[in-house]
């Protein structure tokens, strides 16, 4: 375009046209890397949200095993540390 521009003194219509298009090609282009950018972000976001889920579950669960493992009426049961059954 810009050596059209230096030989006629001006530029053709057909090259606006065409620099009009790869203009718009190259918006869309923008367009679809900025939408999966967004899609990844929220992935990151919905993983960071299950993994704080899972950390708390686990901690509920660990606590709910020293709960019963510390409960006075386990201790109280004659249970056998070989077979984990009441002898």
């Amino acid at each position: 375009m810009q050596e059209e521009r230096e030989i006629t003194g001006d530029i053709s219509d057909e090259s606006r046209e065409h620099c009009v298009q790869l203009f718009a090609e190259l918006g869309k282009n923008v367009d679809r890397i900025a939408a999966y950018l967004r899609t990844q972000q929220r992935k990151a976001s919905i993983a960071a949200e299950e993994a704080q889920r899972l950390q708390q579950r686990r901690r509920s669960t660990e606590q709910r095993i020293d709960d019963v493992t510390n409960a006075d009426l386990l201790h109280a049961l004659p249970w056998s540390e070989a077979t984990g059954r009441r002898t």
